[in-house]
């Protein structure tokens, strides 16, 4: 009896430690990135918080104090919205605006405002979505701020592993296949409300894991690669980062604060 108690209190501790692990771990949002391109320009980002959900990106150029803002909107279902980029004086750079089929991508709607005209171009994804081992088709074209007219499509494959792209294949006027390799520690977005749909659009800055590596390949060119290296904390959060090129020169730096 004395033993089964024995085993029995091991147990609970054991549950009990694994469960505050997954507390803390849930309770961890990057505070501050640092990145520092191979030309030595420097960028500083802070993020804020509404709960689990990004507020706002302050993103300021270390050499030139040239600063914007990134802010986001969610919808009823705690998805992200959209994502404005602006000016600190509220003057509108860019509009990303998301919709969902359920909480799977349908389409992102990209806006750019450029000497008072419009850049536009939206991308349609297939439905039904689940983040597991699955292909993904879409379609990206520019739209005519005028007539919404849509024109020079290009069509492209994402295949996804475990929630995560593993390649993505633009079928356009020259065919492209990248493919990522990632490691298996925590993404400094990994709590973040709405991450897991983004279906890895690293221009807003989310993935599921840690990009480690990007193999480039063109019909008509020699495969470009770029790779990353990483530090990380007890929690098995990155703290920074080194970036490479194919020879394996640094092309970059980031750090995480949390």
């Amino acid at each position: 009896m004395k033993k089964i108690l024995s085993l029995f209190s091991a147990l609970v501790l054991v549950l009990s430690s694994c469960s505050s692990d997954d507390s803390k771990e849930s309770s961890v949002f990057v505070k501050k990135i640092i990145e520092v391109d191979k030309n030595g320009n420097s960028f500083t980002t802070d993020f804020t918080y509404d709960g689990t959900r990004k507020d706002r990106e302050t993103v300021k150029n270390n050499n030139t104090g040239e600063t914007y803002y990134m802010d986001y909107s969610y919808n009823r279902e705690g998805m992200i919205a959209s994502v404005l980029k602006s000016t600190t004086d509220g003057q509108a750079l860019v509009l990303t605006e998301l919709t969902y089929n359920d909480v799977s991508l349908k389409t992102i709607l990209q806006t750019e405002f450029i000497n008072g005209k419009k850049n536009i171009k939206k991308t349609y994804y297939s439905t039904g979505i689940r983040f597991g081992n699955e292909t993904v088709t879409y379609k990206t074209v520019d739209v005519d701020e005028d007539n919404n007219a849509e024109t020079n499509p290009v069509q492209g494959r994402l295949t996804l592993e475990d929630g995560k792209i593993v390649k993505d294949e633009i079928i356009g006027a020259q065919a492209t296949t990248i493919v990522y390799e990632y490691d298996t520690a925590n993404n400094p977005f990994k709590n973040v409300k709405g991450v897991e749909a983004l279906l890895g659009n690293f221009d807003l800055g989310y993935s599921n894991f840690n990009k480690v590596k990007e193999t480039s390949t063109t019909s008509s060119d020699l495969p470009k690669i770029n790779s990353s290296t990483y530090s990380y904390d007890g929690k098995n959060f990155p703290t920074g980062a080194k970036h490479f090129d194919k020879d394996g020169n640094i092309k970059g730096s980031t750090q995480y604060f949390y």
